[in-house]
């Protein structure tokens, strides 16, 4: 399975609103390109590294993809006592190579694959300048064909259109948890 640069984000000023794109949470996270092929499953990171073992209740995303071969991004989360994403129970997850430690944190912080984007699918690489180019929305079209949401593997929620919408809600569920659930959004 080939090594991908997941396209990372840009700052922007404030929150916009765009009739042509959609929007995602930007989650407080670690950003992960899952592979998937026949079967097997590869967890990687925007260096290249494998994270799949320090992370087990995610390998069985290829249950979770309704073909052999299909590359997804998204972002890789720890819930919180609270039930919701929490970058310190992700730091403390980070870096464990122990199965034992493993195991123990997976029980006290659990792991969510937040999928929010497909790269490529079976023979097809979606992005720019491939052959198979696909829009932001025919791309998400696709995931939501071919990816089945779980406890562990979900499709990341996003809104249509109405960026700023999407940021105030944000906004409102930091306030309300005291502390950074979520970085922002995406467009």
């Amino acid at each position: 399975m080939q090594t991908v640069n997941p396209m990372l984000a840009q700052t922007a000023k404030e929150p916009f609103d765009d009739p042509n794109r959609i929007y995602d949470l930007k989650y407080n996270g670690m950003r992960i390109v899952g592979h998937v092929e026949n079967g097997s499953v590869l967890l990687q990171g925007r260096s290249g590294a494998d994270f799949t073992a320090q992370f087990p209740e995610l390998a069985d995303l290829a249950k979770h993809i309704k073909t052999d071969r299909a590359m997804v991004d998204g972002e890789v989360v720890c819930l919180g006592e609270d039930g919701l994403p929490d970058f310190n129970a992700l730091q403390n997850r980070h870096g464990k190579r122990d199965p034992l430690a493993i195991q123990a944190m997976m029980k006290r912080y659990p792991a969510v694959y937040q999928v929010f984007e497909v790269v490529a699918v079976d023979e097809f690489d979606l992005t720019a300048g491939s052959s198979a180019q696909a829009t932001q929305m025919q791309r998400r079209e696709i995931l939501e064909k071919i990816l089945v949401s779980g406890d562990s593997i979900r499709l990341s929620p996003w809104v249509d259109g109405k960026g700023t919408d999407l940021m105030e809600q944000v906004l409102v569920i930091n306030n309300k948890a005291g502390r950074q659930v979520f970085d922002g959004i995406m467009a």
